[in-house]
């Protein structure tokens, strides 16, 4: 995965849009590998990396460790002081397959999730979100 957060566009010039891009530095290691029960089959950058209050924040899909091709709806969070080393932190909203609630799952299953932050929501209804669910995606197994 390659992280780019150095591209901007100056919207301050009269009359034309300027686009301006530095060189990326390129990581050659992974920043985000599967470290647990809900993404120790692979993580994937299917959702968001947004810089807000002092952090960065990641919202990404995960594979987890028993995927069967049915279990893809799993969204994880992680966190991030510099955008390189990430912290996976427990937010006890989901119990995966029987596993427990020890875990970095949001409780909004679906697929390619993109989150926003919603300036006229209360603080604690900020982070909004769009993503993909319908019959083709199972959220739980009916066998």
């Amino acid at each position: 995965m390659e992280l780019i957060f150095e591209s901007r566009i100056d919207l301050n010039v009269s009359g034309k849009l300027v686009f301006f891009q530095n060189k990326p530095k390129l990581h050659p290691d992974p920043v985000l590998e599967p470290s647990s029960f809900v993404d120790g089959a692979g993580t994937q950058l299917y959702g968001t990396v947004m810089y807000d209050q002092g952090m960065y924040r990641m919202w990404y899909m995960s594979t987890p460790k028993n995927w069967d091709e049915w279990n893809m709806e799993t969204i994880c969070y992680a966190e991030s002081d510099n955008g390189i080393d990430w912290r996976k932190p427990n937010l006890g909203l989901v119990d995966f397959a029987s596993q427990g609630k020890d875990n970095n799952l949001i409780n909004i299953p679906g697929h390619d999730m993109s989150v926003f932050i919603d300036p006229e929501a209360p603080p604690s209804h900020r982070y909004r979100g769009t993503l993909s669910t319908g019959k083709s995606h199972k959220t739980s197994r009916t066998d």
